[in-house]
């Protein structure tokens, strides 16, 4: 839940469109309406795992990321892409989001806890990397 609310606020921060703000803003409010009565109705939140919310959850961070991206390649942003950290923060959480995916689907449906390790683990260095790669790179003149 905080995952989603994060980055809906970063992005939304900074997204030009206000379409694209606006679509943001109500699948933020339609996961939380589903995570309020899955809790309320379905799930012991103490005690239950909360399947659905977290695969929607990703999934949804993975559509908000694509928006922004989208909304970039609209703009004159698109010029200086690689020299923005915000950029490369994104990239990061895209590429663990999107493998996370798939992987936390596999751990909860089928006996695949094992490699889970080791893909979470190649994942959040894919992520760390795309962090430490944006640091670097970056100009402060982009970081606005």
């Amino acid at each position: 839940i905080l995952n989603l609310l994060f980055y809906s606020y970063f992005i939304t921060g900074n997204i030009k469109s206000k379409r694209k703000k606006f679509i943001i803003k109500l699948m933020v409010v339609a996961f939380l309406l589903f995570t309020v009565i899955n809790i309320t109705f379905y799930i012991d939140f103490l005690l239950g795992h909360m399947v659905y919310n977290t695969l929607i959850g990703i999934s949804l961070v993975v559509l908000i990321i694509i928006l922004y991206f989208i909304d970039v390649m609209e703009n004159d942003e698109i010029l200086n892409l690689n020299k923005s950290l915000k950029t490369w923060i994104l990239l990061g959480a895209f590429l663990f989001n999107l493998g996370f995916l798939p992987a936390f689907a596999l751990v909860n449906y089928t006996s695949f806890f094992g490699m889970f390790k080791y893909i979470t683990f190649g994942l959040n260095l894919i992520l760390h990397l795309c962090f430490i790669i944006g640091f670097i790179i970056s100009k402060k003149e982009f970081n606005n």
